[in-house]
C-alpha cells in the first residue's frame, strides 16, 4: 500500500494538546473540546478496559480516564498524526480528500477514505493496550483496525494483516474505543504497524490515540572482564576527591600494569548499560575517621541517587559489583564517578553490557 504525503492543511494546536503523556503517574483525563484532544494528570478511578477482546464502551462522556499500566511506555498522537487517503476503486491509496474537518481538533478523509496513523514502535515491543478517540456527528459506530504490513509491500494486493478491530460507541459526540488483548501483540522486524479508521467522513472523525506498550527486552552480553579506568595512572586524573566528579569513558580496555589502551570498543556503540566491578584502594583521610563513598551516574550527570561502594577506614581495599546505565549523545559510553567525604583511588572493570 503506497502512502500519500501528509495533509498540507494546518490545524491549530495549543500547548495543552495531545502531544505526549510524559511522566504522569496517575490516570489521564482526556478531553475532546474546542481545541482537540487534551491530556492531563487526573485523580479518581481509572477506566477499566476489561479483560480481553475489544468491545463497545457504551456512551462516551466528554472526558475519559485512561489507566496507565505499570511499567509500560506510551505512544500518543492527536489528529495531526493521521494521514488521509481515498481509494480509486482499484488498488492504490492515491490522494488526500482535503475536506475541512467539521470539528476543530479532528480530521477525516471523506466518505470513501481511510485515516492511517503509523505506530513508530521498535521491533520486539509488545502492545498491551490501545485507546482510540474520535467524534461522531450522527449516531453510528466507528470501526478502527490495527494493521500490519510487510515493509516491502508496494500496493494493496500485498498482504495486510488485520490484527484487531476496535469498535467504539454508537452515540453522537466524542467516541472512545479500547483494545486490551489477553495476550499482548508482538511487533516484528520488517513489518509496519498502523492504526486505521475505516471510512472516515464528516460524520466519523478521528481525534487521537494512546498506545501502551512494553519495550523490547534488553540483551545482556557477558564478556571477559576488561579494565577501563584506573585513577592510579596519571592519564586518568589521579586521586578522586570530594567535590570533583570525574566523567570517564568505559569503551576501551586498558593494560592493568601500564594503563595504556589495549583493545578499542570492548563496550560497543549502542550499549545502554554495563555490568561492572568497582574497586577502591589507598583511601585517604580528609575529614572524620576516613570513611567515604563513591556514587556512579550515567553520562555526565552528577546526581547522586545511591552509593556504589562505601568504606569506613583509611587505607582500605574493597570491591563491589553492579549495573549502571550509560550516557547518550555526546556522553555515550560514559559514566561519572562522584566521590564523597574522603578521597580514594578507584579501578573500574567491565564484565558485560546491555544492548
Amino acid at each position: 500500500m503506497i502512502r500519500p504525503p501528509a495533509p498540507s492543511r494546518r490545524h491549530g494546536i495549543d500547548r495543552r494538546q495531545f502531544l505526549g503523556v510524559g511522566a504522569a503517574t496517575g490516570a489521564l483525563a482526556v478531553t475532546l473540546g474546542a481545541h482537540g484532544l487534551e491530556v492531563s494528570a487526573a485523580e479518581g478511578a481509572p477506566h477499566d478496559p476489561g479483560s480481553g477482546t475489544s468491545a463497545a464502551d457504551g456512551p462516551a462522556p466528554d472526558s475519559y480516564l485512561v489507566a496507565l499500566l505499570p511499567g509500560r511506555h506510551r505512544l500518543t498522537g492527536n489528529f495531526a498524526a493521521f494521514t488521509a487517503c481515498d481509494f480509486d476503486g482499484a488498488t492504490l491509496c492515491y490522494t488526500y480528500d482535503g475536506t475541512p474537518a467539521a470539528q476543530r481538533g479532528t480530521v477525516y478523509a471523506g466518505p470513501s477514505g481511510w485515516l492511517h496513523a503509523p505506530l513508530h514502535l521498535p521491533a520486539g515491543a509488545t502492545i498491551d493496550q490501545i485507546d482510540v478517540f474520535g467524534r461522531r456527528t450522527t449516531n453510528g459506530s466507528q470501526t478502527w483496525k490495527l494493521q500490519a504490513e510487510a515493509v516491502f509491500a508496494i500496493d494493496i494486493a500485498d498482504p495486510v494483516t488485520d490484527l484487531a478491530v476496535i469498535t467504539t460507541n454508537t452515540t453522537t459526540g466524542p467516541t472512545h474505543g479500547v483494545l486490551a488483548p489477553a495476550s499482548p501483540y508482538s511487533l516484528y522486524d520488517g513489518w509496519g504497524y498502523d492504526l486505521v479508521l475505516i471510512g472516515s467522513s464528516p460524520q466519523s472523525q478521528a481525534a487521537g490515540f494512546i498506545v501502551q506498550y512494553t519495550p523490547p527486552r534488553r540483551e545482556f552480553v557477558p564478556m571477559t572482564p576488561a579494565r577501563v579506568f584506573d585513577s592510579r595512572f596519571s592519564r586518568f586524573g589521579g586521586l578522586l576527591v570530594p567535590g570533583a566528579p570525574r566523567t570517564v569513558e568505559v569503551r576501551h580496555a586498558i593494560d592493568v600494569l601500564s594503563g595504556v589502551q589495549t583493545t578499542p570498543n570492548v563496550v560497543p556503540l549502542g550499549a545502554v548499560a554495563i555490568a561492572y566491578n568497582l574497586t577502591i584502594t589507598e583511601t585517604k583521610v580528609l575529614s572524620g575517621t576516613g570513611g567515604g563513598y563513591l556514587a556512579l551516574a550515567p553520562g555526565t550527570s552528577t546526581v547522586v541517587t545511591a552509593s556504589a561502594i562505601n568504606w569506613s577506614l583509611p587505607n582500605t581495599n574493597l570491591a563491589n559489583g553492579g549495573v549502571i546505565q550509560l550516557g547518550t549523545g555526546s556522553a555515550e559510553r560514559k559514566i561519572t564517578i562522584i566521590p564523597a567525604v574522603n578521597a580514594t583511588h578507584a579501578i573500574l572493570d567491565v564484565t558485560g553490557y546491555y544492548v
